[in-house]
């Protein structure tokens, strides 16, 4: 069962015609209810005679009623994110807070079972697995959202809509092209369903197929994770010998499913398998985590605090920057005779400021990296001087590196670059201080 008797619940009602037929059926099953719209103001007037139909609709029963007007189009722009995809999220965050100011249980949407299949359409015109195959799922436990009407088709719906006297209103926008699903709706579904009248019926099927052969997937992925996974130490999350993934059918696949949670994807499970036999370390990160290999060793862990990629930095005098949850960069101009007195250590660097090029970059190493080392006459690979200090491979890709157009000018906390260094030249000196927060 998706909900209780008990339950409250959070309808979204947009005025058409699927979301009305919802209401009406929770209102006729005597649900306690209330109802959410989103003006997106993105259809001139049509959209606030969307509005004051549905706040009509709501309370001429007296049914709670709560209603967000957004600029989506301004916020699109700063967001740099696609309308729709704006849309969507202002208006499931915006649930998400009524459901607990107002104390709702649960909110339903109206999606249906055309939603379902064009959605799987949809996925099938891009790289999708079989997570892509299941289609609009009828519940998630985690946002407490319910779909009750996926079992119906659009026409079912409009026609129960049409039998009952329901007035609703019509989205000029489904009418239009530009969008891809509306593409998939006006056209491609026709088409599928001239070639096989049944359509639908069957596609609905598909869908409990493809549903069951996803959670047999899972089932499997499972035991072999328990089979080939070591046992990990508190920073990691998970460690596989590489070899033992390829005793399994489509290996790329077994790891793909291992570390999709973590926000890998395919192409990447690809080239860690295609580069399994190289000797020398190599790490892949995704947004919230990094896989490092350690010879046949794969070693994955959660990033600690916010990844470094494309960080910026412009110093001032005196100015402080955070690395991670843990540490700090204080950046300072002093003078010559402040240099001559600063103690030197691997948690202080010094540099020819006229020389650097702002704004600095922190990034976390990758295999092709190399530089100057201070004290050497020429460069040398990141992962030999790695080799060289001893640092373990799986704690390599933790190390963050202090960027100046493309040179790395400082492995923190380890050495700094030969090609910045304070000379009988320089005029002004930049202090960087690596600074442990934990003990402050």
């Amino acid at each position: 069962n998706l909900f209780s008797a008990d339950d409250k619940i959070l309808v979204a009602l947009s005025g058409g015609v699927d979301s009305v037929v919802l209401m009406h059926l929770l209102r006729g099953l005597n649900f306690k209810i209330g109802v959410a719209h989103c003006n997106f103001q993105l259809r001139a007037a049509e959209s606030d005679e969307d509005e004051q139909f549905v706040r009509d609709l709501a309370l001429a029963d007296d049914t709670p009623f709560f209603v967000n007007v957004f600029n989506t189009k301004e916020l699109a722009k700063q967001e740099k994110s696609s309308i729709q995809e704006t849309a969507r999220k202002l208006r499931y965050d915006w649930f998400q807070t009524i459901l607990v100011t107002a104390s709702f249980d649960l909110i339903a949407t109206a999606h249906h079972l055309d939603d379902s299949i064009e959605t799987i359409l949809f996925n099938l015109t891009n790289t999708c697995g079989i997570r892509g195959l299941h289609g609009i799922l009828p519940n998630n436990l985690e946002k407490k959202l319910v779909r009750p009407l996926l079992f119906a088709t659009k026409n079912e719906i409009v026609e129960y809509a049409n039998q009952q006297g329901l007035k609703y209103r019509e989205d000029s926008s489904n009418q239009s092209d530009k969008y891809s699903r509306n593409l998939i709706r006006q056209r491609v579904v026709p088409i599928l369903k001239s070639i096989n009248p049944a359509f639908e019926d069957n596609f609905a099927r598909n869908i409990r197929n493809f549903r069951e052969t996803e959670q047999l997937l899972n089932f499997a992925i499972e035991k072999i994770k328990a089979e080939i996974c070591e046992e990990t130490t508190e920073n990691e999350l998970l460690k596989i010998n590489i070899q033992s993934i390829f005793k399994f059918p489509s290996p790329e696949t077994v790891l793909f499913e291992l570390i999709y949670p973590f926000g890998f994807n395919n192409s990447q499970a690809a080239q860690i398998l295609l580069q399994s036999q190289n000797t020398e370390a190599a790490f892949f990160e995704s947004e919230t985590h990094i896989i490092s290999r350690n010879y046949q060793k794969l070693i994955l862990q959660k990033k600690s605090g916010t990844s470094l990629r494309n960080a910026k930095l412009i110093p001032q005098h005196k100015t402080e920057f955070n690395v991670d949850d843990y540490k700090k960069l204080s950046f300072e101009i002093i003078s010559i005779e402040e240099f001559q007195l600063a103690p030197k250590n691997n948690y202080q660097a010094f540099f020819d400021a006229d020389q650097l090029c702002f704004p600095l970059s922190l990034r976390y190493w990758e295999e092709a990296d190399s530089f100057h080392p201070f004290g050497m006459s020429g460069k040398k690979k990141l992962s030999s001087f790695f080799k060289d200090v001893k640092i373990p491979q799986n704690k390599r890709s933790e190390i963050p590196l202090l960027v100046s157009d493309s040179k790395i000018i400082w492995i923190i906390g380890h050495r700094t670059s030969n090609d910045f260094v304070v000379g009988k030249n320089t005029e002004k000196i930049l202090k960087i201080s690596l600074i442990d927060i934990r003990n402050k």
